[in-house]
């Protein structure tokens, strides 16, 4: 006797069945992109999260204006940036560490006063064998006003 064989599966629908989900799909990104206020709300959002990061002139936050300074100054005077602390408040730039080159110090004061955003510069770099300077009061109304008036 011989064995019975299974029939085959009558397969004509799946390919309707793959194209009704194929339009399905696209009936759905069309319906959600096609969608005009969520586009412009995602573009709003993504705009407004990113627009002040490439605009020149704008307030940084403390931290972020204080790598912005480090990067700047240090990156063509040659001073390691482990030599020069560079820290912030309220827009205005304390500079400490020691300079081997008198030039170099000013100069870096100076560099510094120049990126944009900074309010002001407590220059506080030393030449070795020099006494270190001392920053001024660290009044927080104090460094608003002398902040406010840069």
């Amino acid at each position: 006797m011989k064995p019975k064989r299974k029939k085959k599966a009558n397969n004509r629908a799946l390919p309707f069945v793959a194209v009704g989900a194929g339009l399905a799909l696209l009936a759905g990104a069309i319906a959600f992109l096609g969608s005009r206020s969520r586009r412009q709300k995602a573009k709003g959002a993504v705009q407004e999260a990113t627009t002040p990061l490439r605009h020149a002139g704008r307030e940084y936050d403390d931290v972020t204006l204080a790598r912005k300074v480090e990067s700047e100054i240090l990156r063509d005077a040659g001073a390691s940036k482990g030599a020069v602390a560079v820290s912030a408040q309220h827009g205005v730039v304390e500079l400490r560490g020691v300079i081997e080159d008198e030039e170099k110090l000013k100069a870096l004061g100076e560099a510094a006063g120049k990126v944009s955003g900074v309010k002001g510069v407590n220059n506080l770099l030393h030449t070795p064998g020099t006494e270190p300077k001392h920053s001024p009061p660290s009044d927080p109304a104090e460094v608003r006003e002398r902040a406010e008036q840069s």
